[in-house]
């Protein structure tokens, strides 16, 4: 029977969140959420591009079938295809006891792979180009994506990928080493199954509720989400090769930081009161807290602070918030969307890097949107996905500017997946787009008027990317002097001394030797009108979409809720289950299992939660606008949310604008999230983790098998994510997964080198362990049973338990040896990777990503109270001081940090203290991530283009200017949302914007150059090479730079980077006190006994005497 895909399936088992519009209307959860949404122009659906999104949500949240992610605009604004699905999440996704146990992890990075195995498979069927297909994702999608492109599962399932605010250098983006067993230990513990052995069997047992609960009860800290995609030696390999790939794009929004304020279940708690800022103290307490990076100690937390607190002035709880917010932005999204970018610059790949600079002053409820935060990390989502350009009666009508500005985005976005150039073939993005090299680190700052721009960030990118990576583990304090050789050398002189002086006691001498040598020894880690599309005929079996006529006059196809894979609780995706009858694919699947948000459109009109989440969903113009007898190209969405949250089925990523707009096919797909998608216990466990990973790599197949039946070229694919969608885009471009299934990638605010874009070394295990006692699972060994028996309720409230930093999300990709060779920062600057050098990459990031520290994710992080009326000087350092910004943390890199951001001339400025904060945030996390991407890209040999996206639309106004370009502020301009929020404004800023956008990411899809063949967007990206730094600045009027905030990149990718981190040994015991009395005890004894040898013979003389003279006696 025909399937009915006119509705969202349910999105995978997650924690609930409570937030506003953004994650409202969601579909239910279920284990059953594998399901993908297909969004295919009305009009030329023939070999268009697909985009295949994957959603963030920190591994935890998150769903492809939420208006957040509805590619209709996208798809139909820019003749592209767009795909969203679901994947696990959580432990479901993430939950891994090691590579030895039986539960591996990265189900919900499988779940990924076979979505776009799915979309391979399948989105010819809907018209697209199975091989031009870009996945693309904010957050943890981003991250995913970049996950992707380090899988060898996901090999050849794409060829472009967009990286928005997440990279795989980013913390939370793999858990590695011990990690996952560390959280499948404590998954296990709070799920109730008392040993990691039986973990998967116990947890099998368990119901959903349970296992969300034991989930929450994880430990993690707000850099490293609970559960995230491990290195399970299947969706991680330790090489790559990546030769044979298309262009990435990295990018990442102003005020990414502004996410570690906020609330995620399991992942982030919010920080009371953030909008007045922070105290100096709360600063000091939140650096303090925070697991900024691997391996922290308090020399790192002082380099945080170093860089972070406004020194001028302390008493500022602005300038102390914006510090915050800062760090975790740049430690989270930016720094390792610069190292992406930087990396794929030196591997030769065609790179474009941006950064978004605007967001809206006023949030869709109405309530206006600190300047601190306005373009907060995951606000470019509802710009990419044309939110805009949507007539929806719940969000606020949008002005001109930012209807501009979100086709501007999707303009770019959509070109980029056509042609693996963000530049569009028209004049729409006025602004060139130059692509990130090595020489010149440009990129595109992204806002009303796009500006191209070099060095972004260069100081904080290089403090993230180079000062935090190099410095040592501990303070290395100098030893006390090892007396042992000195002791016993001093014993044996005494020694010799005594038998010098006591001849006649050579055997007492002999023992008393012995018996002092004994005791030395003995010390010694908005449709308008709908109608059904063609019957489509994928892999798995035919399926009708709907043909919507968008509030723009276009049309769309849209192809929703396909099932492009299906998996079990921790286990790789597969094939699904094949139909017979038509499936009805006119609704978002559900998505997949993640804590529930309290927060506005554009994560609004969410599908529900399933475990059963693992749908793709294509956007496919309604008409065809481009010549090509091959197909339209890709691009693939890989959504973000930290590895936690977010779905494809969200309106934010609905890709029906950009690929009506830009002709091109745009995909969006779930995968497993948290605990579900990205727990591992090691790549040595059963919890191997990466599952949402290998959900991407699925999606990518699904994306090369079926895009053609959607009149896409499967050679023109471009996977291109924000966030976690950048960063897992990042990944797939290190993973030999997916090696071949794209070949031109987009990074929005999110790149491989980004700190929670993979757990290292013992993270994986430890945050199993977090999980496995959150659910009650008592042993690693027996995790994947114990959580696999939990319900999804219980798995996301274990889940979010589990211990996450603002820079490293709860669960994250993991190093399995599978999808992840090795660690993603190792893969890139040892070159063990091979990109196809005809494809591009794109980076960018927000102005304002730092932004993002500042809000709250369940289960990731906690918003800053008062935020926006500065920090404290104390607030700041102790909130600098509680995030670990990278691995091996110490306090030297605190230090290090505070000196680079803090406000010198007055530490009391409040707003000094936050914007310090935020901007610390943006840079490691995702701007000098980027621009070390894109300077390593470059090195490569890669296309490679920069941006920053720097437009703040005036709706922002009400929005502190702070945070108005924050982290996701991107998304709805990448999809063209203002052209649906004002149809009939075509002058509005935010839709020339957005058109502008949109032009650049589909003309990178179809070209692999974001500049466009005529006169749209004037200005010319240029390439971004490690001799000119140039990138470009989006905003309405886009402007070409250079050196991106050099010297905050150099901080992040130099000076971080080249501090040796070297184990502290322990120092021999100080036998200085023990060696004075032993000798006083050894001379004492001797001396005792020479006199006591002494009377002895003076007795044995007196005796003889006494014997002599009594002979005498009686001779006489």
């Amino acid at each position: 029977m025909t399937r009915n895909a006119t509705e969202f399936q349910n999105m995978c088992p997650q924690p609930s969140m409570d937030v506003n519009s953004p994650l409202q209307g969601l579909s239910d959860t279920s284990e059953d959420c594998l399901f993908i949404n297909v969004f295919v122009p009305g009009q030329n659906t023939e070999n268009l591009a697909v985009m295949v999104w994957i959603h963030g949500g920190a591994y935890v949240v998150g769903t492809a079938g939420t208006s957040s992610y509805d590619g209709s605009v996208l798809a139909t604004e820019e003749g592209v295809i767009v795909v969203t699905f679901n994947y696990r999440l959580g432990a479901l996704g993430f939950l891994s006891t090691g590579s030895e146990g039986d539960l591996k992890g990265n189900y919900g990075m499988q779940d990924q792979v076979q979505a776009l195995e799915w979309v391979k498979n399948n989105i010819k069927r809907f018209g697209g180009n199975p091989n031009n297909v870009t996945i693309f994702g904010e957050s943890a999608g981003g991250m995913s994506v970049s996950l992707l492109m380090l899988s060898p599962l996901a090999k050849g399932l794409f060829k472009n990928v967009i990286l928005q605010s997440g990279a795989a250098p980013a913390l939370y983006t793999v858990l590695l080493d011990k990690e996952p067993n560390e959280k499948a230990e404590r998954f296990a513990n709070a799920l109730g199954c008392p040993t990691l052995s039986d973990l998967k069997n116990c947890a099998t047992k368990k119901n959903i509720s349970e296992i969300i609960t034991a989930q929450l009860k994880v430990n993690s800290t707000m850099l490293l989400a609970p559960f995230a995609p491990v290195v399970d030696g299947k969706f991680f390999e330790s090489k790559g090769s990546y030769e044979d790939q298309g262009s990435v794009m990295i990018g990442v929004t102003r005020d990414e930081g502004s996410l570690g304020v906020l609330y995620i279940p399991g992942v982030l708690d919010a920080i009371p009161g953030i909008d007045k800022g922070l105290n100096h103290s709360d600063f000091v307490e939140k650096v303090n807290t925070t697991t900024w990076v691997r391996g922290q100690n308090e020399e790192v937390l002082k380099s945080i602070f170093q860089e972070y607190t406004n020194w001028a002035n302390t008493d500022d709880k602005e300038a102390n918030r914006q510090g915050y917010v800062d760090a975790f932005a740049d430690a989270l999204f930016k720094a390792p969307a610069i190292s992406s970018a930087q990396i794929f610059s030196k591997k030769g790949m065609k790179t474009y890097f941006y950064q978004i600079e605007y967001g809206s002053d006023v949030g869709a409820d109405g309530i206006p949107i600190p300047e601190w935060r306005r373009a907060y990390h995951g606000a470019d989502v509802p710009y990419v996905f044309g939110h805009p350009l949507l007539n929806v009666s719940k969000l606020r009508n949008k002005n001109d500017t930012d209807v501009k500005f979100s086709r501007t985005i999707m303009g770019y976005w959509a070109a980029f997946a056509k042609t693996g150039m963000p530049d569009p073939s028209s004049g729409q993005n006025a602004v060139k787009w130059p692509l990130y090299t090595m020489a010149n680190q440009q990129y595109l700052s992204l806002k009303p008027t796009p500006e191209a721009k070099s060095n972004l960030l260069a100081a904080k990118m290089n403090f993230w990317n180079s000062y935090l990576g190099t410095l040592k583990s501990e303070e290395k304090k100098p030893c006390p002097k090892d007396l042992t050789q000195e002791l016993d050398e001093k014993v044996i002189n005494i020694s010799r001394w005594f038998k010098m002086y006591i001849l006649r006691f050579q055997a007492l001498s002999l023992v008393f030797g012995l018996i002092c040598l004994l005791c030395v020894m003995l010390q010694a880690s908005g449709a308008v009108a709908v109608i059904p599309t063609p019957i489509v005929n994928t892999t798995a079996g035919p399926i009708v979409g709907k043909n919507e006529t968008l509030a723009t006059g276009k049309s769309v196809l849209k192809y929703l809720g396909i099932p492009y894979a299906k998996a079990a609780r921790f286990e790789d995706p597969t094939d699904p289950d094949s139909w017979n009858m038509t499936r009805n694919a006119t609704e978002f699947g559900k998505r997949c299992p993640q804590p529930s948000l309290n927060i506005s459109a554009p994560l609004s009109y969410l599908p529900e939660m399933s475990e059963e989440c693992l749908f793709i969903n294509i956007f496919a113009p309604g008409k065809k606008t481009e010549n090509s007898s091959m197909g339209l190209s890709v691009m693939v969405w890989v959504h973000g949310g930290a590895y936690v949250f977010g779905t494809a089925g969200s309106a934010m990523y609905d890709g029906s604008v950009l690929a009506s707009e830009e002709d091109v096919i745009v995909v969006t797909f779930n995968y497993r999230l948290g605990a579900l998608g990205l727990l591992s216990t090691g790549r040595d466990r059963n919890l191997k983790g990466n599952y949402g990973m290998l959900d991407q790599v699925f999606a990518l197949r699904w994306v090369n098998n079926n895009m053609r039946s959607f009149g896409g070229d499967p050679s023109k694919i471009t996977i291109f994510g924000e966030s976690a969608g950048g960063m897992s885009v990042s990944l797939l471009m290190l993973s030999p997964l997916a090696k071949g299934l794209y070949k031109n990638v987009i990074l929005q605010s999110g790149a491989a080198p980004a700190l929670y874009t993979a757990l290292l070394d013992n993270e994986p295990k430890e945050r199993a362990k977090m999980f496995a006692d959150a659910l009650g699972c008592p042993e690693l060994s027996d995790l994947k049973n114990c959580a696999t028996k939990k319900n999804i309720s219980e798995i996301i409230t274990a889940q979010l338990k589990v211990n996450s930093t603002m820079l490293l999300a709860p669960f994250a990709p993991v190093v399995d040896g599978n999808f992840l060779k090795e660690s993603p920062i190792d893969i890139l600057q040892n070159g063990t990777f091979s990109y196809h050098k005809e494809g591009s990459v794109m980076i960018g990031v927000m102005r304002d990503e730092g932004t993002r520290a500042t809000g709250y994710l369940p289960g990731v992080q906690v918003a800053i109270p008062n935020i926006n009326e500065g920090l404290q000087y104390s607030e700041f350092v102790r909130r600098v001081k509680s995030i670990n910004w990278v691995r091996d943390q110490n306090e030297e890199i605190s230090k290090s940090i505070i000196q680079q951001y803090t406000n010198w001339p007055n530490t009391s400025d409040l707003n000094a203290n936050r914007q310090g904060f935020l901007d610390a945030n943006a840079d490691a996390a995702y701007k000098a991530p980027a621009i070390l991407s894109a300077k390593v890209f470059d090195k490569k040999g890669i296309r490679t283009f920069f941006y920053q996206f720097d437009y703040s639309t005036d709706e922002n106004k009400t929005i502190p200017e702070w945070r108005r370009v924050f982290h996701g502020a991107d998304i709805k301009y990448v999809f063209g949302d203002p052209l649906l929020k004002h149809p009939n404004e075509l002058n509005n800023t935010d839709v020339q914007f957005s058109k502008s956008v949109m032009k650049y990411w589909a003309t990178f899809a179809k070209t692999g150059n974001p500049n466009p063949s005529s006169g749209q967007n004037a200005v010319q990206w240029p390439l971004y090479t490690t001799a000119n730094q140039q990138y470009l600045s989006l905003k309405p009027t886009p402007e070409a730079k250079s050196n991106l905030l050099a010297a905050r990149m150099n901080f992040w990718n130099s000076y971080l980077g080249t501090l040796k981190f070297e184990e502290k040994k322990p120092c021999p015991e100080d036998l200085s006190q023990e060696l004075d009395e032993k000798e006083k005890y050894v001379l004492g004894l001797a001396i005792a006994v020479g006199v006591l040898g002494l009377l002895a013979i003076i007795l044995i003389i007196v005796i003889i005497c006494m014997k002599r003279k009594s002979k005498s006696v009686n001779i006489s």
